[in-house]
């Protein structure tokens, strides 16, 4: 069963609601991981619990403990009783390639994103696995 234009379109809302979440200076992002109709997860690019402090270092450059929006969205499914096999990912950016290696192993069938990344790897490393990718304007 196809998924309603509206309600795609509100869970990439959602998503960009989320992505405010972030305290991130370059780039806030937002995901929603949605199934069956269903929001299973939502995700923003931060800090993993227990660390706190601004995304960035005093050079600009993001800290490399900072998780993607993606991935904190992956890790509420696993700390849930939803799945994400066969779920769709809505995301207010393309993903990196990192990020797409862990929404194939987790099962993600559909990735819809807004806007583009500096690295478009992660969408080719989608869908030669078989995810279905789609930029929503």
């Amino acid at each position: 069963m196809s998924m309603k234009l509206k309600h795609k379109q509100a869970y990439m809302r959602t998503a960009e609601v989320f992505s405010q979440c972030s305290v991130g200076e370059r780039l806030k992002v937002g995901a929603v991981i949605v199934k069956g109709n269903n929001i299973q997860a939502v995700g923003y690019n931060g800090l993993p619990v227990g660390i706190d402090g601004p995304l960035e270092d005093e050079n600009g450059v993001t800290r490399p403990e900072v998780r993607h929006a993606e991935m904190n969205a992956l890790f509420g499914v696993m700390k849930s009783n939803n799945s994400s096999i066969g779920s769709s990912v809505f995301c207010t950016h393309a993903c990196c390639r990192k990020c797409a290696v862990e929404m194939v192993d987790a099962g993600v069938v559909e990735f819809y994103y807004q806007h583009p990344y500096r690295d478009s790897s992660g969408l080719s490393y989608l869908e030669e696995n078989g995810v279905k990718v789609h930029r929503m304007a």
